[in-house]
């Protein structure tokens, strides 16, 4: 899985980021562009394995972010999806018309159809119609998001109730982190998808 340095064998992540943005300072939102990641997500919701945080500096400096069981819930690993649906709204199909019976017929009982709602249950919106979704533990009553992070120097360790997530240049330090987003439709067309992290403190 990864060598003693805590790094990722090649074919446990993909080759280029997917997306990158300097962290500078502490106590200030980051955001990271995963449009593109979410999608696939939500076409292929089998390959959502989360992601990996990756530090591409050289200097050997830490930054702590938020985790999803940081005592300030507002201030958990945030992901923001804004998407239209597509297609059309779900038919009942008619049923056929009967033929008129002899007048001494007895009738017989109708029954209408009922739609089963898809799984997981959403709420649907019209076709074309823009909304906008917030993963968060603990916003709205969602628990869909787990995490943790790689240690290098504590290979057998278990971080994923920790309340911080630690990132450490050379790769020392990596955080995983995932979001179960099959809330939203699996006909979506997402138009933005954004991760925000807290940057709560720092060391060395």
């Amino acid at each position: 899985f990864r060598d003693p340095q805590g790094r990722a064998a090649a074919f446990d992540r993909a080759a280029n980021p997917a997306s990158t943005t300097p962290v500078q300072g502490t106590s200030y939102w980051v955001d990271l562009d995963v449009t593109k990641m979410v999608q696939g997500w939500v076409n292929s919701p089998g390959g959502n394995v989360g992601m990996i945080l990756k530090s591409y500096d050289v200097v050997g400096v830490q930054y702590n972010f938020a985790s999803s069981e940081f005592w300030n819930a507002t201030l958990r690993p945030r992901l923001t999806v804004r998407h239209t649906a597509g297609g059309a709204a779900p038919t009942v199909a008619p049923t056929a018309t009967p033929t008129q019976a002899p007048a001494t017929a007895t009738p017989t009982a109708t029954h209408t159809p009922t739609l089963v709602p898809p799984t997981p249950t959403h709420t649907p919106i019209p076709a074309g119609q823009e909304q906008t979704v917030i993963f968060q533990r603990g916003y709205e009553g969602y628990n869909g998001v787990t995490d943790s992070f790689l240690d290098g120097w504590s290979l057998d360790s278990n971080y994923g109730s920790y309340n911080q997530m630690w990132i450490r240049s050379g790769e020392w330090m990596q955080p995983v982190l995932r979001f179960d987003v099959s809330a939203i439709p699996a006909n979506a067309a997402g138009t933005q998808a954004t991760l925000s992290l807290f940057v709560n403190s720092s060391s060395n």
